[in-house]
């Protein structure tokens, strides 16, 4: 079995009982099964090179909430799969979760807020290239060391609303690098257009401390979508700050036009990389799509892609 898997199991188990003890004197239930998510298959394609990707981000589990009592308890599992090249990257997320009046908690490996809660597309529809292009700018630190890295991230999660502000924090501790992540994310909802800020502190013990940023404001006005995303990541080698950007048109049912781009500083380096991407969903949740990303000083790619978004 997968050593991921076998790390995972136990600390479900151990977050479960932790919960059902917690919640031992108030009427609580499960709520209903949930799911989301997307699975595509890339074809890369460039002047000399040929790859494929295939790419898998899964959420599901257990609602909490009951009819009954103000207290639920529910159960939260995540599947991040990117595989390239024969080499496999992947991040099992598994957690407890109870719902009270003051909002969710969660214990064990739930997903870190900003992956939940901060996207853009990727350029030209390239889930293949997003690891080293906007990932970093758009993914917690603690998910991209654990995906990439191989680290487990233990830790607890809180989603709440304050005045109709949506107000989220987790906290994962990877013990490898003995590294501490918390996120601190608000996020406000004024009908067509949201604002989202969020605060990353990485601890990373004897090393000192790196601090992220990101803000990102996001229109969907029906026919039309778009975004904008600052990033001020510190949690790298060498530090870096982006611009991340995009606008989707859908000019008919099923269809989708989209513009992208990404501008990197870092160090000394300016890195520009700009994207066109066309989407069309030909079954209620089956999709196909074509797109072009372009880096400086790398090959224009190709992407011909298939999946499924649920």
């Amino acid at each position: 079995m997968n050593s991921k898997f076998t790390r995972v199991l136990p600390l479900l188990a151990g977050s479960v009982g932790a919960l059902q003890a917690a919640t031992s004197t108030a009427q609580s239930s499960m709520g209903n099964f949930y799911y989301s998510g997307k699975a595509e298959l890339e074809f890369l394609l460039t002047n000399t090179t040929e790859d494929s990707v295939l790419m898998t981000n899964l959420d599901f589990g257990l609602a909490p909430g009951s009819a009954r009592s103000s207290i639920g308890f529910g159960l939260d599992f995540g599947l991040d799969i990117l595989t390239r090249n024969g080499n496999v990257d992947e991040a099992i997320y598994a957690a407890g979760s109870i719902d009270t009046d003051f909002g969710r908690f969660s214990i064990g490996i739930p997903r870190p807020v900003i992956d939940t809660y901060v996207n853009m597309p990727a350029i030209g529809g390239t889930e293949g290239l997003a690891p080293g292009t906007i990932s970093p700018f758009q993914m917690s630190s603690a998910s991209y060391r654990y995906q990439f890295d191989g680290d487990l991230p233990l830790g607890a999660r809180y989603d709440g609303d304050m005045g109709g502000v949506l107000v989220a924090a987790s906290y994962h501790y990877l013990e490898g690098p003995d590294v501490g992540v918390l996120d601190l994310l608000g996020q406000v909802d004024m009908n067509a257009i949201t604002l989202t800020g969020a605060l990353e502190f990485v601890d990373l013990g004897a090393a000192g401390e790196d601090l992220n940023v990101m803000l990102s404001a996001e229109a969907d006005m029906g026919t039309f979508r778009g975004g904008v995303l600052l990033s001020d990541v510190q949690d790298l080698a060498i530090p870096a700050s982006a611009l991340t950007g995009y606008a989707t048109i859908s000019p008919m049912r099923d269809l989708d036009l989209t513009a992208s781009l990404i501008a990197i500083e870092q160090g000394t380096n300016n890195i520009t990389g700009y994207g066109l991407s066309a989407e069309y969903q030909f079954m209620p949740v089956a999709y196909g799509q074509v797109g072009i990303a372009d880096f400086d000083g790398q090959e224009a790619v190709l992407d011909l892609s298939i999946g499924a978004k649920f």
